[in-house]
């Protein structure tokens, strides 16, 4: 635990004086922590099964149309109905729509 005041690193205090008590971890790791976030900056000769080794697609597309046609390379007259990741577009056109969604 640690008493954080103004100046402190991820603190910022509402009123004047004010002091907060914060459980600060700092740079320690070890057999207590249960999730560490982390990122991949450097990918080595070897992957690493289950994390590298695999790609996932992308949950979520874009929604502006702009971004949809640059995505897929659609002209200005296209029709991006088919391409949106929106519910909406394949309710209103289910004909032209074969793309799961």
């Amino acid at each position: 635990m640690c008493i954080s005041n103004k100046g402190h690193s991820c603190y910022r205090p509402r009123r004047t004086g004010e002091r907060k008590r914060k459980s600060v971890r700092g740079c320690i790791v070890d057999a207590n922590l249960s999730v560490l976030n982390l990122v991949i900056v450097k990918k080595g000769e070897k992957d690493i099964p289950g994390l590298t080794d695999s790609t996932v697609p992308r949950r979520l597309g874009p929604k502006r149309a702009s971004k949809i046609r640059k995505l897929f390379n659609l002209s200005l007259r296209g029709d991006m109905m088919c391409h949106s990741n929106s519910g909406a577009a394949h309710q209103m056109r289910p004909d032209l729509c074969t793309v799961a969604g």
